[in-house]
C-alpha cells in the first residue's frame, strides 16, 4: 500500500478513536467522508490484478458491536459488476440502547435482580438496504490485506418491546409479600417496589413498529490469501431516522435520530 494511503488510513483510525471516546457523532461522520474521499483519490492502480479471478457472487454473515452499547447480526450478498465495484444487499438486526440506561438494584433485597429504572421499552432495529462496495487496494497474489469502502442505505424498521418488571406486592401487615410480573409504569412503579427486571420476551406480542430510513459508510479490511473465502473486519458509522420519537426511557428526552460507530466481523464465500 502506498505511503499516502497508509497516512490517511492511520488518520482515519485516530479519528475513530476520538469519536468513540468523545461521541461527537455528526462531526465524526462528516470527517469520515473526507477520509474516504482521500483514500479513493489515492487508490492503488489495477496493475496488481494479474492472475486474479473475478468471482461474480459473494455472501457474508457478520457480527457487529456499535457505540450505543449494543450488538447486531447480519447477512450481506453481493454481485460483482467489475473487480473494483460490487453491488451489495444487506439485512441486519441490532439492539439500540438509550444513553441513560444504567442498571440498578433494590437496596432492601440483597438477592434482587438488576434492572434499568425508567426503561419503558427495549429497542431493536431491522435494516434492509442496498449499496455499493469499491476496492481501494487489492491483495498481492500471496495474500495480505484488501481494503474497500462501502456505502449502504435503505429501510429501517424500529421495534419497541414493552419492558416488564418483577414487582413486590404486600399480602398482609406482617411483612409478607409476593412478587408479580407487570408492565413497567413510571406513575406506579417506584424504586422501592421494583424487585428486578422481568422476563426478556414477556412483551414481545405487544411490539410497536416505527418505520424509518438508514445510511451507512465504512471501511472493509479483508484478510488472507484465498479469494474464495472471505474473512474481513469492517469499521464505520451509520445513522437511523424515524418519523416519530422512539419511547425508550421515561423522565428523559427520547429521540428520532440515532447515530453510531460500529465494528463488525464478516465471514463468507465467493463463487461464479
Amino acid at each position: 500500500m502506498p505511503m499516502t494511503n497508509l497516512f490517511w488510513l492511520w488518520a482515519f483510525f485516530v479519528h475513530l478513536w476520538f469519536s468513540f471516546r468523545y461521541m461527537k457523532m455528526i462531526k465524526s461522520l462528516l470527517i469520515s467522508v473526507l477520509f474516504l474521499a482521500q483514500l479513493v483519490a489515492s487508490a492503488q492502480s489495477p496493475t496488481n490484478l494479474e492472475n486474479k479471478i473475478l468471482y461474480r457472487k459473494e455472501w457474508t454473515l457478520d457480527i457487529l458491536l456499535h457505540s450505543n452499547s449494543s450488538w447486531g447480526i447480519g447477512y450481506r450478498r453481493g454481485t460483482h459488476k467489475t473487480y473494483f465495484r460490487h453491488k451489495m444487499y444487506e439485512i441486519e438486526l441490532m439492539g439500540m440502547k438509550h444513553p441513560k440506561e444504567i442498571k440498578t438494584q433494590n437496596p432492601i433485597f440483597t438477592n434482587a435482580r438488576k434492572y434499568v429504572y425508567g426503561k419503558l421499552n427495549s429497542f431493536y432495529i431491522l435494516h434492509g438496504g442496498i449499496g455499493m462496495q469499491r476496492l481501494l487496494n487489492t491483495k498481492p497474489y500471496w495474500g495480505g490485506v484488501e481494503v474497500k469502502y462501502i456505502l449502504m442505505g435503505g429501510f429501517s424498521l424500529g421495534m419497541t418491546i414493552p419492558n416488564y418488571i418483577y414487582v413486590i406486592k404486600s399480602v398482609d401487615n406482617m411483612g409478607n409479600y409476593k412478587i408479580e410480573t407487570e408492565r413497567y409504569n413510571p406513575d406506579v412503579h417506584l424504586q422501592d417496589n421494583i424487585y428486578g427486571n422481568g422476563p426478556v420476551l414477556k412483551g414481545i406480542w405487544e411490539t410497536s413498529f416505527h418505520p424509518g430510513v438508514y445510511a451507512k459508510a465504512g471501511l472493509n479490511f479483508e484478510f488472507g490469501g484465498i479469494d474464495q473465502t472471505i474473512w474481513a473486519l469492517e469499521i464505520g458509522g451509520f445513522v437511523d431516522g424515524y418519523l416519530t420519537e422512539i419511547p425508550i426511557m421515561a423522565y428523559n428526552t427520547n429521540q428520532r435520530l440515532f447515530t453510531s460507530l460500529y465494528l463488525s466481523l464478516h465471514f463468507g464465500k465467493r463463487k461464479n
